[in-house]
């Protein structure tokens, strides 16, 4: 989640004039569909960023959470397992 935070809206923020310039050229003058045509960019954008940040966390991330003995975590899940209160 604060990696999200942290990568997530800068990048909309950057790519947002990339979109906004894709979208206008796709709506035609059609003013209209701009909002829709925006969405569905910005929409395929976070999907694509997902996906790569996904194919990154698999490969690289995973193997070492599952080399942490078991015993530790029982130890640590006060801090891994969040409970409301």
């Amino acid at each position: 989640m604060l990696a999200a935070l942290a990568v997530g809206w800068p990048g909309i923020l950057v790519s947002f004039p990339f979109e906004f310039s894709l979208a206008w050229r796709y709506v035609d003058g059609n003013v209209h569909r701009l909002p829709d045509s925006l969405a569905e960019g910005l929409l395929c954008g976070a999907a694509f960023t997902l996906f790569i940040a996904m194919s990154g966390f698999v490969p690289l991330v995973l193997p070492l959470v599952l080399l942490i003995a078991p015993a530790r975590i029982v130890r640590w899940r006060r801090i891994l397992v969040l409970r409301p209160r």
